[in-house]
């Protein structure tokens, strides 16, 4: 089992370092398949590691764009029904509430669109897709919850 700071260190590196983030999921590996070599799975797997990594961001970003449009076409509606101005008025409670359910929303797509597994959940990319379903939900919740109450 992953302790919890080490998937937090994982999920940072996968969206910055591809080479630290497969050489983790080398050491991952090598710690769940003891029977087989570390230089073996380095010369099988990497290429995996890679495209399980490339699939992984691909989720995420692609997940960010859907909910974006979401959004631009929500507030498009808004503008043209004229529920929703140009001006600027700061309101503290509708801005929490919409970017706790731009947050929710966004973890929410990620976590739908998994259909990626790998090797039977023991893959870091499967390890820190609960992770970042976590980083992103919780606190889109409290953000709605802390707009409905303020």
């Amino acid at each position: 089992m992953v302790q919890w700071y080490r998937k937090l260190y994982a999920l940072i590196i996968s969206f910055f370092s591809e080479s630290k983030f497969v050489e983790l999921e080398v050491k991952n590996a090598v710690l769940l398949h003891t029977e087989i070599g570390e230089d073996t799975i380095r010369n099988r797997h990497t290429q995996q590691f890679k495209e399980g990594l490339c699939i992984y961001r691909k989720d995420v970003y692609t997940s960010f764009i859907y909910v974006g449009l979401m959004v631009l076409l929500v507030i498009s509606l808004g503008l043209f029904k004229g529920n929703l101005s140009l001006e600027y008025r700061f309101d503290i409670a509708k801005l929490s509430g919409f970017i706790g359910t731009f947050l929710a929303s966004w973890a929410t797509v990620i976590e739908l669109g998994s259909g990626m597994k790998t090797r039977g959940g023991t893959s870091l990319v499967e390890v820190i897709r609960p992770m970042l379903f976590k980083c992103l939900f919780l606190p889109g919740v409290f953000l709605m919850l802390t707009g409905a109450v303020v």
